[in-house]
């Protein structure tokens, strides 16, 4: 079963500096592309100063795509998972934003890196900019599909399977279902079957969500009329207010 926590515990910060990897994720509001990047060199770039702040010097790549995102619209995902005996998923929910290198932020958030004047070994020579990522909510789940990386091999980890199988032999899985796999975090319809056993009509809420959503669209619509029309108006009554005072006898009545 998942575990929420609102900020990060100190046994999970200290187990997620100890990965030697760790994952990003984010996504534009529009496009087609979702990225998601693997970062190595943790010890040389990441740092977790206090229980809802996670830094890591971004180096410069092949693209920018979450730095792009970030910019956009400040949402990124940050994700550790274990190779070794003891399985874990870590997720750290956040809002980001981007300090680029030559800022006088950047130079001030380097300490917090552990890196000074002088790096000791620490710091990535490429680095473009610090991700500051501001965690809103961690989330841990049990890790139980994600290889095994032991005396330098890659092995499948059995305990998915063999807890699934328990489930199906005692007749628990739809249950599991029902109860995990609904809704997803910010509410969206997930697996039908779950719903359909819940009792749920699964056609009349996606119906409901499509009109969530048009309605969002609507609004955002509307406001955009309603703003401009007060630019509009503004802008006219002003000019208009110009002409009558340069005239002093009404010249703006003559147009």
């Amino acid at each position: 079963m998942p575990q929420y926590y609102k900020t990060i515990p100190s046994n999970l910060k200290t187990w997620a500096l100890s990965q030697p990897l760790f994952f990003t994720a984010s996504a534009p509001l529009k496009g087609s592309h979702i990225n998601i990047s693997p970062k190595g060199l943790p010890t040389s770039s990441l740092a977790i100063p206090t229980e809802s702040t996670l830094l890591y010097l971004d180096s410069t790549g092949s693209g920018c795509e979450t730095i792009s995102h970030l910019y956009e619209n400040g949402r990124v995902t940050i994700m550790f998972c274990s190779f070794d005996q003891s399985p874990r998923i870590l997720r750290f929910f956040c809002r980001g934003r981007v300090v680029e290198h030559g800022t006088a932020e950047y130079n001030l958030l380097l300490p917090s890196l552990g890196i000074g004047e002088k790096s000791n070994g620490k710091g990535i020579p490429t680095a473009r900019a610090i991700i500051y990522c501001d965690v809103f909510k961690v989330q841990t789940s049990c890790g139980y599909g994600v290889p095994l990386f032991l005396e330098g091999k890659w092995e499948d980890r059995d305990t998915l399977n063999n807890w699934g199988q328990k489930q199906v032999d005692n007749g628990k899985l739809g249950e599991y279902q029902v109860n995990n796999n609904v809704r997803s975090l910010d509410g969206l319809p997930g697996l039908r079957n779950a719903r359909r056993m819940k009792g749920e009509w699964t056609r009349t809420v996606e119906g409901w969500v499509v009109l969530l959503r048009v309605w969002g669209y609507l609004a955002c619509f509307l406001m955009g009329l309603l703003l401009g029309i007060l630019i509009v108006g503004t802008t006219s009554s002003g000019l208009g207010e110009i002409l009558w005072k340069l005239d002093g006898k009404g010249f703006a009545a003559d147009w």
